[in-house]
C-alpha cells in the first residue's frame, strides 16, 4: 500500500515508489466493538465460507458477550451457517445491513483510518504488514468506535 497524497516544497516533486503488484493477495477482517478493535485478522488469498467458519470460532467469537450485536454486510462468506451457529451460541445477534449501504457500517471509516496506517508504513512483505497492522490497530481507540457507531445511527448501551 502507498499513501494517496504527498507534500513537497513549492516546486519540487513528491519522492517515492509505488511497486507493482506481484504476489499473493492478503485479505485483513475483523470485528469493531463500542470499546474498540477486539479481533483482526489475515489470511492469505480471498475470503470465504471455508476461511470464514473457523475464523468466527476461533478470532471473532471469543470477545464477544451474550446480548452484543454483530452487524454484517451481504458477502457471501458472512452466511456460511457455522459462523452463525457460532456466533449465537456466545449470545451475539446477528443483523445484517441493506446492500449498497456503506454508510450504515461503522467498521468503514475503522478501515480508512487503518489504510491510512498501513500507507504510512509502506509495509511491502507480509511480516511488515503484520508488525504496521499490530501498530495501527492500536491507534483505534473507544472513542473513535464509539464516534464511529454514533455516526452511524447506531444505538450505545
Amino acid at each position: 500500500m502507498t499513501r494517496l497524497y504527498g507534500r513537497a516544497p513549492a516546486g519540487r516533486r513528491v519522492g517515492g515508489r509505488v511497486p507493482q503488484h506481484y504476489g499473493p493477495t492478503v485479505t485483513m477482517w475483523g470485528a469493531l466493538g463500542v470499546h474498540g478493535l477486539p479481533a483482526v485478522m489475515t489470511v492469505d488469498g480471498a475470503t470465504d465460507a471455508d476461511v470464514f467458519r473457523p475464523s468466527v470460532k476461533k478470532v471473532l467469537g471469543p470477545p464477544l458477550s451474550p446480548g452484543e450485536m454483530v452487524v454484517m454486510d451481504n458477502l457471501q462468506a458472512h452466511q456460511a451457517v457455522g459462523g452463525r451457529h457460532a456466533m449465537a451460541r456466545g449470545g451475539a445477534r446477528r443483523l445484517s445491513w441493506p446492500p449498497y449501504a456503506p454508510d450504515l457500517a461503522p467498521i468503514a471509516p475503522c478501515w480508512s483510518k487503518l489504510k491510512t496506517a498501513w500507507r504510512k508504513a509502506k509495509a511491502r512483505t507480509r511480516a511488515t504488514l503484520d508488525a504496521a497492522s499490530a501498530e495501527a490497530m492500536g491507534t483505534v481507540s473507544h472513542i473513535d468506535a464509539q464516534g464511529w457507531f454514533k455516526h452511524c445511527g447506531y444505538p450505545l448501551r
